[in-house]
């Protein structure tokens, strides 16, 4: 359903020849990387910097043929703008989703539904690695399920993976 002042963004490639649009290319592929960060406000300040240097770790691994890294930043905070201004600290992002705290739809997909002391994997901050395919053909595009390579959870184990070179792998 659409909403007024919703936009949909789109690339491909293309050539103009007197002046028309032809396709460029039938088909692009690509295998990305996908770095999620989960954070709320408190921890984010200990986080700073964190996505960049993610980023030109991660790109120096990205050495074969249509593989890309996308990063994506989730709050916890309620506060939209909160949300936005911890992100902001934590670095830049491809993606960003705000607001709703802990019934976030991001935060409800990357954590689950069941929070508390019970379940230790709901803990924050935490970076989820994660890859998938994506098929353009131009007129179709196919997006293939996200799998998941790598979890850390607190400060601690974040730093030292990101320290170690950002390994897109276990």
């Amino acid at each position: 359903m659409w909403r007024k002042g919703q936009w949909v963004l789109g690339a491909g490639l293309v050539a103009v020849v007197s002046g028309s649009t032809k396709p460029a290319a039938t088909r692009v592929t690509a295998h990305e990387f996908i770095v999620v960060y989960v954070g709320v406000e408190g921890v984010d300040h200990v986080m700073k910097g964190l996505a960049d240097t993610v980023r030109l770790a991660a790109s120096r691994r990205l050495v074969g043929p249509g593989q890309q890294l996308v990063l994506r930043g989730v709050s916890l905070d309620p506060e939209v703008g909160t949300g936005m201004r911890d992100l902001a600290m934590v670095g830049a992002f491809d993606e960003v989703s705000l607001g709703g705290n802990w019934t976030n739809s991001a935060v409800v997909h990357y954590l689950g539904g069941d929070f508390g002391k019970a379940y230790p994997t709901t803990g924050v901050p935490q970076v989820i690695v994660l890859e998938r395919d994506v098929d353009n053909q131009i007129t179709t595009l196919h997006v293939g399920p996200e799998h998941e390579i790598a979890r850390y959870v607190g400060t601690k184990d974040i730093w030292d993976w990101a320290k170690s070179g950002a390994p897109l792998s276990k």
